[in-house]
């Protein structure tokens, strides 16, 4: 299975691709250009929004602003009070400053891997109900990949292996007490029951 998200901001854009069993990401802009996968078992399901302005073009741009308004103020009603150019002055840095403003403003979904990198989603490009469908699906994906590869019952998986595999999921919010609680009696040998090999599959490693 691959599934693709391509977004783009004025001059960034990135591609997602969810795999069988990880997450690529590649990232484009005019200097720069790189690619990642992280693994399923590095994607945490925490994920963050967050919109915030840029503040080094909107503090300007509302001072011009305020600008613009003392200006023609004073145009109006002193006598010796500011020029016309002084009003167009005002008004052309404010409009340059708060259109960088809109242009800027961050607005993203931010996803945490277990070792502390992030990666960012822009929440509505190309548009909010897809990247919300596309984070959906990749939590979807992530869960059976790890469900399928940890919460099997296998002969070859010790009785205690699989415990930690299921403790496992459970601490990563994988999975929440009710599901724990069936896949114990699913897939844990019965007390007094025969015992597996039990060769050691530790979460997380490839």
């Amino acid at each position: 299975m691959s599934v693709i998200l391509n977004q783009r901001n004025l001059f960034v854009t990135k591609r997602f691709e969810i795999t069988d069993q990880s997450l690529k990401f590649a990232f484009k802009s005019p200097l720069a250009y790189f690619e990642d996968e992280f693994t399923f078992e590095e994607i945490t399901k925490k994920y963050t929004r967050k919109k915030s302005h840029y503040l080094l073009t909107l503090i300007p741009g509302v001072l011009c602003f305020i600008g613009v308004i003392i200006t023609v103020f004073s145009h109006l009603y002193e006598r010796n009070g500011s020029s016309v150019d002084d009003i167009l002055l005002y008004c052309v840095l404010s409009s340059i400053l708060l259109i960088l403003s809109a242009l800027l403003f961050e607005n993203v979904v931010i996803a945490m891997m277990t070792s502390g990198k992030a990666i960012t989603f822009y929440a509505n490009s190309p548009s909010r109900d897809e990247v919300d469908g596309f984070i959906a699906l990749l939590i979807a994906e992530q869960k059976q990949y790890l469900l399928n590869r940890y919460a099997k019952a296998d002969l070859y998986v010790s009785t205690e292996q699989l415990s930690a595999n299921l403790k496992w999921l459970r601490d990563r919010n994988m999975i929440d007490d009710v599901e724990l609680d069936e896949l114990r009696i699913k897939i844990l040998p019965k007390p007094g029951g025969n015992s597996s090999v039990g060769f050691k599959i530790t979460p997380g490693s490839n």
